[in-house]
């Protein structure tokens, strides 16, 4: 019995470690063309993994590619699950439906909090932005990604009328984090709820 729960432990810590490099793999694929030893080691034991959902889960929003978020939210799920088991090697329904849920919940928040980060990095280049950046082919190909989802935001705001850019922004933030934090309440209250469940 306690082989197992041992076993259990070891799993949980392994998937929570190989999480972490697929972490620092993702922010490290953000900066082109660096490479070094360490970021190279990171690739061949990390991108086989976050390919995979690359391929068989693609999850754009406009041009941007949350897959990632996805590959580690289920590295995730099996780490806590692993953990439990080493705990406990009895498994309730609930705690299973609300690591399922809590599992679901975790996406979607990070998806909506790492968008809104990108908002608000567009706002501040946009409030601090010379002339000289208005022909930076980057920010034309960030606001291509862009400029579709935080209108459509925008317009459900302002009855249909067309703002400017900066308000679009504004509007779309503000919007996305009421949202999020509408979503965060509504996932702790479920969670509860779930947990409720006798078996």
């Amino acid at each position: 019995m306690n082989t197992l729960k041992t076993v259990f432990s070891i799993l949980a810590t392994l998937i929570l470690f190989y999480g972490f490099a697929c972490s620092i793999r993702i922010i490290f694929s953000w900066i082109p063309d660096f490479k070094n030893g360490f970021t190279n080691f990171l690739s061949k034991i990390c991108d086989p993994y976050l390919d995979f959902f690359d391929r068989h889960t693609p999850l754009y929003i406009g041009e941007f590619n949350f897959s990632c978020l996805v590959a580690l939210a289920v590295l995730s799920f099996f780490s806590i699950l692993f953990f439990n088991l080493s705990v406990s090697l009895t498994l309730t329904f609930a705690s299973v439906f609300a690591l399922i849920v809590t599992t679901i919940e975790h996406i979607g928040s990070s998806i909506l909090f790492w968008f809104i980060i990108i908002l608000i990095i567009r706002l501040v280049i946009l409030i601090f932005q010379r002339n000289s950046y208005n022909g930076s082919e980057f920010i034309k190909r960030f606001d291509y990604a862009l400029n579709p989802i935080v209108y459509r935001i925008a317009r459900t705001f302002t009855g249909g009328k067309l703002v400017s850019y900066k308000a679009t922004l504004i509007i779309s933030i503000i919007a996305l984090i009421a949202a999020y934090i509408i979503i965060q309440i509504f996932f702790i209250h479920l969670i509860r709820l779930i947990m409720l469940i006798p078996f």
